[in-house]
This record gives structure tokens, sequence and C-alpha cells, in this order.
């Protein structure tokens, strides 16, 4: 059975439950609590990001800090958000801020640059060939290159091809 909140094939949620009355928002707030409108749980204040956009009533976003995370990996999972989010990265690193600090990025990481690099090079050269697949999970997709064994120069070409979740599971 879907509980409210939960996505479903369609990518839909089911509809939230009735809204509760001003009266118990206002006992809650006054004990430090609240009412999550995605898990409808009441939680501590502190289980609240906080709104200074003037937005709500009581200065904290509606649904808990743990429904926003869920919600917004939730999202960036489909191809619009993925759309999304790349644009806004592409339009940062357009801006005089995202500049530097892509700059600073490559002044620190000289290594990692030159591995990425000689990856590229070795690609267009035919020294070695891109799959189409993540040599972790298998699933089909425009895999990234992993330094497994890190990158000193003699490993340079040492990598496994991961998907973008793998790769971030292997770093973090």
């Amino acid at each position: 059975m879907i509980q409210f909140g939960e996505i479903y094939k369609g990518g839909f949620t089911m509809p939230r439950p009735p809204k509760f009355g001003e009266e118990e928002q206002e006992r809650l707030f006054d004990q430090g609590l609240k009412r999550c409108t995605g898990c409808n749980i009441i939680k501590p204040l502190s289980e609240f990001y906080k709104r200074t956009d003037g937005h709500t009533k009581y200065g904290y976003a509606s649904q808990c800090k743990q429904c926003t995370i869920d919600r917004t990996i939730s999202y960036h999972k489909t191809e619009q958000g993925r759309e999304i989010s790349r644009a806004a990265i592409n339009r940062y690193f357009k801006t005089e801020k995202g500049k530097y600090a892509r700059k600073k990025w490559e002044q620190n990481n000289k290594l990692k640059m030159q591995a990425h690099h000689a990856v590229s090079h070795a690609i267009e050269n035919g020294e070695i060939e891109k799959p189409n697949t993540c040599s972790e999970c298998g699933a089909a997709c425009n895999p990234q290159s992993h330094h497994w064994r890190g990158y000193a120069k003699k490993h340079w070409l040492d990598i496994l091809w991961l998907c973008q979740e793998c790769h971030t599971k292997k770093h973090h």
C-alpha cells in the first residue's frame, strides 16, 4: 500500500493528508514542534530547515529535513532534474566566480587533471576503448573513468569505467 508522500512508478505522489488547523500549528509551535507535511509526523523544529523568505508564517519549511532530502534526491534522479542540474552547473561555471573556482580547483588538483587528460588522449588515440556500461553495476550509461590506483603518472590509465552513481559511492 502506498503511503502519503510515497512516489510510485508514474512519478506522482499520493495526495497529502488534509491540512490541520491553525490552532494545532500554534500549539505545536509553542512547544517547539511542527508537523511535517511530507511524512505527517510531529517533529522538533530543529528537524526543519529555516526559511527567511517570508513565505511561511513561522519561518520553517513545511517538510522536515529528511523529507526534503528524499524529495530532492528523487527529483534529481529524473531526466528533468538532471537537465536542470546540468544547466545550473554550466551557468555557474560561466560566471566569474565559477571560472575562478574551476581554475583554483585545477591548480590544487594538477595530477587529477593530468590523469583526466591522459585518459582522454588515450581514447582519442585508440589506446583504450571506452565502454557503454558501468563495470561495477553493469548499467548502460556514459561511464566515468575512476582512477582506482591513484593519480600517480604510472597509474593514469589504470581505470575502472563507472556510472556516476557507482563513481560517487567509490569516493564517499
